[in-house]
């Protein structure tokens, strides 16, 4: 689903697509739609590699923070444990969603 203003950053590994991130940025802030890790290439830190590549781009851009979703699983536990700053949570289409967010000087 493409989003007005929508941008997709992919990670490839031997000229293979392996995931990818889409983002909507405006002035200071970014709002990150969803991230995709193919299923193959998961657990092997593709979608912290992915995250790292947006985060440098958006700081290059003047971008100072960046907002996302998540669905329960290792990203949501990700935010809970500190990883990325946890803003609160919703109620998404199918179920709960984790609000977090990723400053630019936050380690990824």
């Amino acid at each position: 689903m493409y989003r007005d203003g929508e941008t997709c950053l992919v990670a490839t590994e031997n000229a293979t697509q392996v995931g990818y991130i889409c983002y909507r940025q405006n002035l200071v802030c970014c709002k990150v739609d969803y991230l995709l890790v193919h299923p193959f290439h998961r657990g092997k830190g593709k979608s912290s590699e992915i995250v790292r590549l947006l985060r440098d781009k958006l700081i290059k851009e003047g971008v100072v923070v960046a907002e996302f979703d998540a669905l329960p699983g290792v990203i949501s536990s990700q935010i809970k444990n500190g990883k990325y700053l946890h803003v609160g949570e919703k109620k998404g289409f199918n179920g709960p969603l984790v609000v977090g967010q990723l400053t630019q000087d936050m380690k990824v």
